[in-house]
């Protein structure tokens, strides 16, 4: 029926996943949720989508560029912290031995799911 392809499917939010002003505001909690909901929105886009086609010509990825320091995503974490993954952790990735990437190879990642017959 009608009302079945636009029910929500998902699984409902956990208790005390979302985070209120009384409760304080926790920086890192709020992006994990962010990138839960960006794969749940995954899901529920790409079955609406087959519930409207049964060609399947469109596909719905999730992709993470990676961990990119400068991108401004750790502007708040303190001076300790922001030393520490700038010029401790993120030169590695010039040796070919750290975990973190420049936003070109984060952009890379996404034109090549975009273009991979792989993630299609």
């Amino acid at each position: 029926s009608k009302s079945d392809e636009t029910k929500l499917l998902l699984p409902e939010f956990p208790q005390g996943i979302l985070q209120s002003k009384e409760e304080g505001y926790d920086g890192a909690q709020a992006y994990r949720v962010s990138k839960l909901c960006n794969i749940w929105f995954t899901y529920e886009l790409q079955r609406r989508l087959n519930a409207e086609s049964s060609s399947g010509a469109v596909k719905v990825n999730a992709v993470s560029p990676g961990f990119i320091p400068v991108t401004g995503l750790t502007r708040r974490s303190g001076w300790m912290a922001s030393f520490f993954l700038h010029y401790v952790l993120d030169p590695w990735r010039y040796v070919g031995m750290g975990i973190t990437r420049s936003p070109e190879e984060g952009a890379e990642v996404i034109v090549q799911t975009s273009f991979s017959a792989v993630a299609a």
